[in-house]
């Protein structure tokens, strides 16, 4: 899994390629944890590029969302692919998180 953090005046846009599975959650959460240090008041994930999900990783992004949102700070995930993008609707967390179509939505609100 790649990471790629771009600050931008709206928020933070981390870019994740590759599959989010058992081996890389480590380098998700240790990615995570970075971000809930800078305190953002936005952090939008373009995971256009991420080809897997699994369970560990949906949970991570659910913690993140959770920890961001007590800090009153928002998470929006954009331009899912669609495997992806039924893995959250699966765990019925589209209804949880913030999913946005693209990129440029996702910053615009």
């Amino acid at each position: 899994m790649q990471f790629k953090v771009d600050e931008l005046p709206e928020g933070i846009v981390v870019r994740i390629a590759g599959d989010a599975g058992l081996h890389s959650i480590d380098a998700l959460q240790m990615q995570l944890n970075r971000l809930i240090a800078k305190r953002a008041p936005l952090v939008v994930f373009d995971l256009s590029e991420l080809r897997f999900v699994s369970s560990l990783a949906l949970g991570a992004f659910v913690e993140f969302n959770r920890g961001m949102n007590r800090n009153g700070c928002s998470v929006r995930l954009a331009a899912l692919q669609p495997l992806v993008f039924k893995a959250f609707q699966h765990a019925m967390l589209d209804t949880v998180l913030e999913l946005r179509a693209s990129v440029e939505t996702a910053l615009a609100g």
